[in-house]
Parts: structure tokens; C-alpha cells; sequence
């Protein structure tokens, strides 16, 4: 079975990502992971307004697309990694222009 690379962005009620994170799971199971009370990601489900992903060709491009975003938006919860002390000095048009999608299962998870 080939992988689904995803990039996907988790929004709380502000206009900035919380957080930034790549999966070859179903989203589902790796939003709900996140959701979870065992998590260590600090994501309450209450807090989450919306999920956006994008599928990517190869893995290779989902690290490079999460990497990529991450150091361009810096999510709250991606500062853990304090790896760059810098801003990107390029931008990637290729990558810009990568038609995000709304996941819809967001609310089946937080009835649980």
C-alpha cells in the first residue's frame, strides 16, 4: 500500500497555527492523538477550531513542506524545537501555492 504523506495545520481560536505536523496515518487517527489527555502535544479539544492538510507525492516532500511551514509561520507549539534562531531567507513558490484542504472530522473527535 503506498503511503498518504500529509502536512497538517491545527488552528486554535486565533488566525496563527498551534501547531504544525506531518503524518502518513489517517488524519484521524493522528488528530485524535493529539486530542488525546495522554498527549504531550498541549492541544485541549476544546482549543481547536480547525484542521487544514494538504497531501503531498512522496515523504521526502511532506518533511521538507513541514519544515518548510513551520520555520515560515512559527506555531506555538512547534517552539519546542528552538533549532532556528533565524528567519527563512527564501520563499518557495512551489510550496505557497499547495491548495490546503478543511478536514471535516474534527467534531466526531471532540464529542468523545
Amino acid at each position: 500500500m503506498k503511503p498518504n504523506p500529509k502536512v497538517y495545520i491545527i488552528y486554535g481560536m486565533s488566525a496563527n497555527p498551534y501547531y504544525i505536523g506531518r503524518t502518513v496515518q489517517t488524519l484521524a487517527c493522528r488528530i485524535k492523538q493529539h486530542l488525546s489527555p495522554k498527549s504531550s502535544s498541549g492541544l485541549l479539544a476544546m482549543h481547536v477550531t480547525r484542521v487544514e492538510y494538504v497531501v503531498l507525492d512522496t515523504i521526502a516532500d511532506m518533511i521538507v513542506a513541514e519544515s518548510y511551514f513551520i520555520n515560515k509561520t512559527r506555531p506555538f507549539l512547534n517552539q519546542e524545537d528552538r533549532s532556528w534562531k533565524d528567519s527563512l531567507t527564501f520563499k518557495c513558490d512551489y510550496l505557497d501555492g499547495l491548495k490546503w484542504k478543511s478536514w471535516e472530522g474534527l467534531d466526531m473527535l471532540k464529542i468523545n
